[in-house]
C-alpha cells in the first residue's frame, strides 16, 4: 500500500456506457470443443450480487495457468472496490453461470495510473481508464468471450 498516494482530483470521464451496458447474442462457436452448438449469452456489467461469482472464477484462473505467479492474486475485496466505482467488471452469462469477465479500473490516484509511465500530460489523467483482469471459465474458450470483454471495455471506456 503507497503511503501518500497523489489524488487524481479531478475524474471528468462523461463516459456512462458501462453504467447501462448490456448485450445479448449467440456465442461464436468453438473451434476447441467437439460441441459445435451455438449457445445463446447475455452480458451485462457486475454488481455486488457478483462479485463471488467473480472472485471463484478469477480464482479458478489462478489455478488453471501453468505459471499462476503471472496472474495477480486479487482478493474478494479487491472486485468488491471494482463493482463500488473504482472501475467497472462486465461479464458473460450462458445461463445463470458467469463465463468470463473483464475489469476496467478508474485509477484514483497518479500511483494507480499507467498514464505517467505512457507519458500523458497529467491534464488527460482524469480521462483515463485501464483494461485489468479478465478471466473466461475453461468450458468456455475459444468462443472469442476474452476478445469480446476487451472490446466491449475498450468501448465503455
Amino acid at each position: 500500500m503507497i503511503k501518500n498516494p497523489t489524488p487524481i482530483t479531478t475524474r471528468q470521464s462523461t463516459g456512462t456506457c458501462w453504467k447501462e451496458f448490456s448485450r445479448s447474442g449467440v456465442l461464436t462457436p468453438s473451434r476447441n470443443a467437439a460441441d459445435q452448438s451455438r449457445r445463446p449469452f447475455v452480458a451485462r456489467r457486475l454488481g455486488e450480487a457478483d462479485v463471488d461469482a467473480i472472485f471463484a472464477l478469477h480464482q479458478l484462473a489462478r489455478s488453471l495457468s501453468p505459471r499462476p505467479e503471472l496472474v495477480r492474486p486479487d482478493s474478494r475485496d479487491y472486485f468488491e472496490r471494482h463493482v463500488d466505482g473504482e472501475g467497472f467488471i462486465l461479464g458473460a452469462f450462458v445461463g445463470d453461470q458467469l463465463v468470463g469477465y473483464g475489469l476496467a479500473s478508474l485509477p484514483q490516484t497518479l500511483e494507480e495510473s499507467y498514464g505517467p509511465v505512457l507519458g500523458l500530460a497529467d491534464a488527460d489523467l482524469p480521462l483515463t481508464g485501464q483494461l485489468e483482469g479478465a478471466a473466461v471459465h475453461p468450458d468456455w474458450w475459444g468462443h472469442r468471450l476474452h476478445f469480446n470483454l476487451a472490446t466491449w471495455r475498450i468501448e465503455c471506456l
